[in-house]
């Protein structure tokens, strides 16, 4: 979650366009424990702004399951790059929360497991272009791992180990509850933390672009504020974190105003 960072960013966006000098910020959510509050407020020499920050989930727990998923498997990609074949990719990807009920001293004999079914099934993989032995997937439950994984061949990425997880089912329909839940709770906030005079903001961030695109997640997003009484925020922002230092901002909602194009930053 990069909430500080991204609230900060955009402070200073649009500290920028706005021509305004920050006079003053803080983080009220943490100095006011006792009652509900804002994750961001800062003040400009023309206006007081209020930010709520919002990591979507696109399925239940997974914030926790990308920890427990880079934890335990991330070393994956670089202890087994150039270590097979060089005119193509592997790609190794889990089910959803496969590690959710699995304690944490057990997870390394997983992985040790996973590690020796690869190094004995990866060399039976071919290219599906090869006429002869083209077995290019293997779906099955290694030997000491309490779940199924897929072994695959692709072209491109030549000598890359990939790894993945499975999308799950009903992803969009989740997605949408998840954003409803989180829009009206957090307009409520904003309203109160903003006054008569302020001017609030609703930035929502998605770091896992395989789950989703901001065309679908913009949709929900401006459904929802439709829907939304007297609550509706000025602003609303969209921010993709899924690539380390290329950020990218989409605008949803501008000064009250849908922004039908999505107006796009980046890097931001």
């Amino acid at each position: 979650m990069n909430e500080k960072i991204l609230c900060k960013k955009i402070r200073d966006l649009i500290c920028r366009e706005r021509d305004e000098k920050l006079i003053s910020y803080g983080i009220p959510d943490v100095i006011n424990r006792n009652t509900p509050d804002v994750d961001y407020k800062f003040t400009t020499d023309k206006n007081i702004y209020v930010i709520e920050h919002t990591l979507i989930e696109s399925f239940e727990y997974q914030i926790q399951d990308d920890e427990d998923f880079s934890s335990t498997f991330s070393d994956l990609q670089t202890e087994f790059e150039d270590k097979f074949r060089k005119d193509g990719c592997y790609l190794l990807i889990f089910p959803i929360n496969s590690l959710k009920k699995i304690q944490s001293k057990r997870r390394n004999n997983i992985l040790q497991s996973l590690k020796k079914w690869i190094l004995n099934n990866a060399p039976r993989l071919r290219s599906p272009s090869m006429k002869i032995n083209n077995l290019n997937a293997i779906d099955e439950t290694p030997p000491g791992v309490p779940f199924k994984v897929s072994l695959r061949f692709l072209p491109g990425n030549n000598g890359k180990f990939l790894i993945g997880r499975f999308s799950p089912d009903n992803l969009e329909k989740k997605r949408e509850v998840r954003i409803r839940k989180a829009i009206h709770r957090k307009s409520e906030k904003l309203k109160k933390a903003k006054g008569k005079n302020g001017i609030s903001i609703m930035a929502f961030e998605y770091d896992d672009i395989s789950l989703g695109n901001y065309v679908e997640i913009s949709s929900i997003i401006l459904k929802e504020y439709d829907n939304l009484p007297d609550l509706k925020p000025d602003n609303i922002y969209l921010v993709n974190t899924s690539i380390d230092n290329y950020w990218v901002l989409y605008r949803i909602v501008e000064n009250g105003i849908n922004c039908k194009y999505f107006n796009r930053i980046e890097p931001f």
